[in-house]
């Protein structure tokens, strides 16, 4: 499957968010 760029970099960001609100849950 070919994802859109402007898709791919909107989800991206969104996970990035996710990720790093997890991370700091872990490490708090």
């Amino acid at each position: 499957k070919r994802i859109p760029t402007h898709m791919f970099n909107g989800y991206e960001q969104e996970v990035a968010g996710l990720y790093a609100g997890m991370d700091l849950k872990a490490n708090f």
